[in-house]
């Protein structure tokens, strides 16, 4: 069994809730982008909780910079690893404006 490591640039050196549900990543290396949440939370149960706007904006970089994680009303860690997120990010170039991230559909505001 081969195990490979995340490529250095793959770490993540930063996380920020922009808007319920999103997500804006940045890695080493520079490279940002940001992963919509929305449907995951909508569909699958682990991610629950995160409908919960002050539960979504706790996210964390993890030591190592290899996820993010969350944690649950009851203390349970959830988390998604870097390899997952790089897959699901949505390239952007500086950080978005405010003007941006308005302009951004907020499918979650329903809910």
């Amino acid at each position: 069994m081969t195990i490979q490591a995340v490529p250095r640039d793959r770490k993540i050196v930063e996380v920020s809730a922009v808007k319920p549900g999103l997500l804006v990543l940045t890695w080493e290396g520079g490279a940002m982008g940001w992963v919509d949440m929305r449907q995951s939370i909508a569909t699958q149960s682990v991610f629950e909780f995160l409908k919960d706007h002050d539960a979504f904006a706790g996210v964390r970089v993890a030591d190592g910079g290899t996820s993010i994680y969350w944690t649950d009303h009851e203390g349970d860690i959830v988390d998604m690893d870097t390899k997952s997120l790089w897959l699901r990010r949505r390239p952007i170039g500086p950080a978005p404006t405010e003007r941006k991230m308005r302009a951004m559909p907020n499918r979650h505001a329903a809910q």
